[in-house]
This record gives structure tokens, sequence and C-alpha cells, in this order.
């Protein structure tokens, strides 16, 4: 396809063949296989790999949002998602840190220049505590938890210790397979304890009590060192190669909720979605419109998944070819959920009927993103970092839609329709780019709002101008909320509104609304963290809403 700008900067992307399961986002320079066959799997296959910042890669751990890396020799740790970017790091407790766990609240460093297991503070890492690793000659190496026991192996004498993490007290151990074992790590799901051997290049999954080998496969690189299990799928890396690998266990992930096309024309911006999918934590089938000979999915296919998510990028030539307007149609018509993301679309396609637009002007621009209606509310966005220089288009939607967001100039650029406006389906379309938003926690909120809304968990519909209303508070999901919370709350007169969230000793946390609002219903996110951006804990918080003289409070439970 003809591009109006060539960027020699891109990073082409080489995705998985038709249709593939993820739950986390493959990298865009690395080449992975075909989808595996689930007759074929709890072999170990390669599903995603990623090369570290640094070589002699040694520890590792999951914390439930990131991988924690240790390297030897080098005296740091650092904190990486899973597409390898680092978000942070911190000094290791010695220079040879070779194991690494976490317990659901603290991470744990073996070094084994030292033969110490030292407790950490996962955001600093201060030494918390630590305790003497056993063994004779040890090389300390890799650190499991398991409920309230830390499980230690090493490369001298092969054996398996199950620890007091408070004392270092040795309560059972047994013998590891190999001849020099290397990394440990516990499979709540399978329950079981995952061992590496360095010299035999094996994994192998253990009885946790006897250590009885229970099936075992070869690793994918020589010098294996720790593994560290993240609920689905088995990481580990390689000590020379600085590789970062993450293995098929033979789990069954969730049952898939969304279809991702990737249909940027073989670029790499279906990254920014693919990440923003891992952080909220949404499984997704992909179909990668490049890598299938430029075939899209039909609306049989599309209509076997609750919502379809459906990027083009920039790109505006033979972007939406007429027969996929076509089947896009027939899947809407059927009463799809669909959120389609560009910022050039309309210069090929113009306004096919079902986005309802009865005007647009392309190539306008947007550098801010503000919230306008109510999937949106309260949302702002800078738009100035994306990969891609900015093409996005102004849209005026007919009598079915509302807007959503607009530009710096007031001027549309997102709207949205549902059964409640008179469609037969929902369908939010942002004229400007995903992958332009500066910030990744600002793309996870707004990805969140689209998909919870499509999904049917966020807002319903959109306010009615009308009226009356009834002045009060809810939550529009299931109580506890995990990880965020969707709150809506109703006035009936115009005025200066306050939404806040307090803890349970009434200590402020996070202000949520403070402004003027005319009347009527709005919805906003929680996303569990405080005015510092800090994740908070779990366990019981109270939502104030403040207006018009009246107050309104609800409490909401947090379980992550």
């Amino acid at each position: 396809m003809h591009r109006r700008l060539m960027y020699s900067a891109i990073i082409m992307s080489v995705a998985l063949l038709g249709i593939s399961s993820a739950t986390v986002a493959p990298a865009s320079d690395v080449v992975t296989k075909a989808p595996i066959n689930p007759a074929q799997r709890d072999t170990g296959d390669i599903v995603f790999q990623f090369t570290a910042p640094f070589n002699n890669v040694d520890g590792m751990a999951w914390d439930g949002e990131n991988l924690y890396l240790a390297c030897d020799g080098l005296n740091r740790i650092w904190i990486m998602d899973t597409l390898g970017n680092i978000f942070d790091s911190f000094p290791a407790p010695q220079l040879t840190a070779t194991g690494l766990t976490w317990d659901g609240t603290n991470l744990w460093c073996a070094d084994g220049g030292v033969f110490r297991i030292y407790k950490m503070d996962p955001t600093t890492g201060a030494i918390l505590d630590s305790i003497p690793a056993p063994g004779t000659f040890t090389s300390c190496e890799g650190l499991a938890w398991m409920n309230d026991t830390l499980f230690n192996t090493n490369w001298s004498d092969n054996i398996c210790w199950a620890l007091d993490p408070t004392s270092g007290s040795i309560w059972f151990q047994w013998t590891t397979p190999g001849t020099g074992s290397t990394g440990l790590t516990w499979d709540w799901v399978g329950n079981c304890l995952w061992s590496s051997d360095q010299l035999t290049d094996m994994i192998y999954m253990h009885d946790p009590i006897s250590g009885t080998v229970i099936t075992s496969f070869p690793c994918p690189d020589a010098e294996v060192q720790d593994l560290a299990f993240d609920g689905m799928w088995l990481w580990t890396c390689g000590w020379t190669s600085g590789e970062v690998y993450k293995l098929d266990i033979g789990h069954t992930p969730s049952q898939t909720s969304i279809l991702f096309v990737d249909d940027d024309d073989g670029d790499a911006l279906e990254t920014y979605f693919e990440t923003s999918f891992a952080n909220n934590s949404y499984a997704y089938d992909k179909w990668c419109v490049a890598d299938s000979g430029d075939v899209t999915p039909t609306a049989a296919q599309m209509a076997a998944y609750p919502v379809v998510v459906w990027t083009t990028g920039e790109d505006y030539s033979y972007t939406l070819v007429g027969n996929d307007t076509t089947e896009i149609g027939n899947y809407l018509a059927g009463g799809g959920n669909m959120w389609l993301a560009s910022q050039d679309v309309l210069w090929d396609i113009g306004a096919v009927s079902w986005m309802h637009l009865s005007a647009f002007s392309s190539d306008v621009g947007c550098t801010q993103a503000t919230g306008v209606g109510p999937i949106m509310t309260g949302a702002s966005y800078a738009t100035t970092g994306g990969a891609m220089f900015d093409y996005s288009d102004d849209i005026t939607g007919d009598a079915m839609t509302w807007a959503e967001m607009e530009n710096e100039s007031n001027l549309c650029n997102t709207i949205a329709m549902d059964p409640g406006s008179g469609t037969a389906y929902r369908l939010f379309f942002n004229a400007f780019g995903f992958e332009n938003i500066n910030d990744v926690a600002d793309r996870d909120d707004m990805m969140y709002r689209v998909i919870e809304w499509l999904m049917g968990t966020g807002v319903e519909d959109i306010p009615n101008e009308g009226g009356p209303y009834t002045f009060g508070l809810s939550l529009t999901m299931a109580n506890p909320v995990n990880t965020r919370a969707s709150i809506s709350y109703t006035t009936s007169a115009a005025g200066r509104v306050s939404l806040k969230v307090y803890d349970g000793m009434g200590r402020l946390l996070k202000t949520l609304v403070d402004q003027t609002e005319p009347a009527g219903t709005k919805t906003v996110f929680w996303d569990a963290r405080d005015e510092y951006h800090r994740t908070v804990a779990n366990g019981v918080y109270f939502l104030k809403l403040d207006a018009e003289g009246q107050t309104a409070t609800h409490k909401l439970i947090l379980i992550k």
C-alpha cells in the first residue's frame, strides 16, 4: 500500500498467522511460531521471547503485574513488563544475585556469592531481613515461594530445601534430578514446583513435597537459569544469551472475550493495544491482517466474540476494502460490539452507513483528547507521544450517536452509539490514534472504559437530557471489585460536584471529580491508586458524593 510518509524508525512486526490466542503482548521484533495445537501442548513451546538489556540473567520473579530480573555480576534488579520494557531498577543486596521470588508482598533474593537469602522491599530494594542459605559449597541458586514456605536449590548439592522463611531452618528436602540445578518457581495452578538445570538443559515439574518428577522438557536455551510463573505461562532465561522466554506449559486460558484485528498495514502499532490488553488482564485472540494474506474476519467469525477491537493505525489507502465494511456492517447489524480505532480510515472509506456520520474533516489534528461523553467523562489525554504523525480527523455524528471526546479546539473526534440511541449494536469510534496517547496509564484507562462499556459492564445509556434525575451513587459492576471500579453517580441539578475515595480510617485517598457539572448520570473509573499513583492494598474503601447540598456514600471492597 502507498503511504504519504515513510518512517525509517518504524519497527516491523512479524505476528501469528490467522488467529492466535494471547494474554500478553507479543514483541514487535520477535518471530513466533504458528498457533499451538491444543493436543500438542504442555511441551515447553516458546510462545514469546525478548532480549534482556544485559547478559548473565540469573534471577526471575513475577509479582502479579511485572517481571523482576536480576543479573549475576551487575549488583542490580530490574522491574520489566512482559514486553521487555524497563520500568525501574534498584540495587541488589550483593554482587551475585542468582535467584528471585515473590511472596505476595515482598521480593526475595538469593545471592550465590555470600550464600545468603534476602527479603527486600520490592519498590526500593531495601533489605528487610535475611537468612543463611543451606547446603555446602553453596551457590544458592533458585528460589520459590509456596504458601508460607521458601524453597531454595543450588548448583553444588543439587538439593531442593523447604525453609522456614523467618529462621532459615530446613523443614524438609529432596534431591533434584539434574547435575546443575539453577531455577525454581511455584505453579499454583498446577499445584507443583518447576525446576531448571543448567547442565542437563532440562526443565522439570515436581511434586513439591516428595520432589517426584511429573514431567520434563528441554530448555529453550543453553545455561538456563531461574524460572517464574505468571498464572498461565512459565518464564525462564538464558545466562549467556540474555534471552527471556515465555513457555507454554499446558494451562488453559480463560474464555477469550475479545477478537483483536491488527489491520495497521504491517506496522507495529498493535503493540500499544497489546500492552494495554495485558495491563488490564484482557484475554484476546489476534487476527493479523498483514500475516494472513490481507484477509480480514467475516461477520460470522467476529460474531463468535462478545467484543471486536479493530485498529487500522494511520493507514489510509485500501484500509477497509468494500468487503471489510460489508462484513463489519453485517456483524454490527447482528448486535455486535466493536471498538474501531483509527486516525485516518475516513480518508479511504468515507462515512459508511454503520458509522452514522453526517460530516467529517480529515487531518485536523489532536494534541489533547478530552472526554465529553458518558464513557469518557473525566478523561484527558495528551496525544503527542505516538509512533506516527498525527492524522486525526474531526467527525460529526448523526442523531443516533453522541460525542465522547474532543480535541483541543473542541472539535469532536470520538463518537459512540448503542441500542439506547437507536442502533442494534454498540460502536465506539475514535478518529485519533490510540497509539498517540503519550502515557501508558492513560491508554490503559481508555481501553478499560471502552471495553467495559462494550461488554455491558460500564455506562448503559447516554444521559437523558430531559431528566428528571434522582440524586445517588452506585457501582456499575460487581462488588468486590478487582483492580478498577466503575462508579456511576447522578445529580438532579447543575452545580459543583465532588466525588472522593476514602480508606477505612477516613483518610482521603483520591479525588475523582471536583468540578461544576450539568445534571445527569455520569460514570467515572477508579484504578485502585491514590493521588500519588500508588497502588492501594486490598480492603474496604468508601466513596463520598457531595452535590446540591446532599451527600451519598457507598462502600467499595477491593480484592485483587
